[in-house]
C-alpha cells in the first residue's frame, strides 16, 4: 500500500571527549515524575493541572517576554517559585528545545479506552488510532493536532510506538494536557473493540480507494494513521472499513504522518463543525 509518509535519521550532536551521536544524559525526575520541556508545555501543565507542577526551572540570564511572565505568574499562584539553571541544565534534555523552560510534573498515566470513551463529548467523534509511529516529533505534533480539533481520544500501542517523553509532551505544546490520551498492548484488538460499539475504521493511506475531499465522514468515526516511512500494517490495514488518501500536487508522492494526520482531523472537523 502507498504511504503519505516520509522518514528521517536523527543523530545526536557530536560533544568533546565523547563518541559522536552520545550525549550526556538528561537531568533525572524523581520517581513518579516527568519532565515537561518549553514555554508552552509548562503553561499548559500549570493551568490544567494546578498543583501537579512540583518543580520550575528558568535558565540563567533568560530574557524576559511575555509567555515568560505569564509563566512566572501561574507558577507564583500555585506558590511555585522558579529555580534558576545554566544553559548547559537544559542542553542535556532536549538541545536547542526547551527554551530555557522546563518543569517536573507528576506523572499521569494514560487513559484505558472504557474511560475515553465514557469521557467522549456527545456528537459526531473522531478518534485516532497510531500504528507504531516512532517519531517523538511526529507523535507530538499529532497529539497537539487532536487537541485542537477537539478529538475523543489519541490511541496508541505500548510497544514499538515512541512514548510519552519530555521531547513529545514538548512537541505537543502543551496537547497533552487536553487530548484524551490511550495507550493500549494491542492496537488490531483495541479496533475491533471500537467496530463492535459502532466506530468506523479509516485507514489513511496514500493508495486508498477514496479521497479525501470526497470522503464522507460517520459521525463515529477512528482515524488510522501509519508509521513513519511503512504506513499502516497489513493487519491494520486489513481492518479498515474505508481506505482515504490525499490528492497531492506537484509531482509529491507523500506527506509527512503529522502532517497529513493534521490534514484529516481539519476535514473531520470542517464535515461535522463543533458546536
Amino acid at each position: 500500500m502507498g504511504a503519505f509518509f516520509l522518514t528521517g535519521t536523527r543523530h545526536g550532536p557530536e560533544r568533546p571527549g565523547g563518541p559522536p551521536g552520545r550525549r550526556r544524559r538528561p537531568p533525572a525526575a524523581p520517581p513518579g515524575r516527568q519532565a515537561v520541556l518549553g514555554l508552552n508545555a509548562v503553561r499548559e501543565a500549570l493551568e490544567n493541572r494546578p498543583g501537579d507542577l512540583e518543580r520550575l526551572f528558568i535558565q540563567e540570564g533568560r530574557r524576559a517576554s511575555p509567555r515568560l511572565a505569564e509563566v512566572l505568574a501561574l507558577a507564583q499562584a500555585q506558590g511555585l517559585a522558579p529555580l534558576e539553571r545554566p544553559a548547559s541544565f537544559f542542553q542535556r534534555f532536549a538541545p536547542g528545545a526547551t527554551q530555557g523552560v522546563a518543569a517536573f510534573l507528576r506523572e499521569r498515566k494514560p487513559l484505558s479506552l472504557e474511560e475515553a470513551l465514557a469521557k467522549a463529548p456527545a456528537g459526531p467523534t473522531l478518534l485516532l488510532a497510531l500504528d507504531h509511529v516512532t517519531d517523538a516529533g511526529n507523535f507530538g505534533a499529532l497529539i497537539r493536532s487532536a487537541a485542537a480539533f477537539g478529538l475523543g481520544a489519541v490511541i496508541f500501542p505500548k510497544d514499538r510506538q515512541a512514548p510519552l517523553s519530555p521531547q513529545v509532551l514538548k512537541a505537543a505544546s502543551g496537547g497533552a494536557e487536553k487530548a484524551p490520551l490511550v495507550q493500549v498492548v494491542n492496537l488490531a484488538s483495541a479496533l475491533d473493540a471500537l467496530r463492535a460499539k459502532g466506530y468506523w475504521l479509516i485507514g489513511a493511506d496514500g493508495a486508498g480507494r477514496e479521497t479525501l475531499p470526497d470522503f464522507q465522514f460517520p459521525r463515529e468515526s477512528v482515524l488510522a494513521l501509519g508509521s513513519e516511512g511503512r504506513g499502516l500494517s497489513p493487519l491494520i490495514a486489513g481492518k479498515m472499513d474505508f481506505t482515504v488518501r490525499i490528492p497531492l500536487l506537484g509531482g509529491m508522492e507523500s506527506l509527512n504522518v503529522s502532517v497529513a494526520g493534521a490534514v484529516f482531523m481539519y476535514a473531520f472537523r470542517a464535515f461535522f463543525p463543533a458546536p
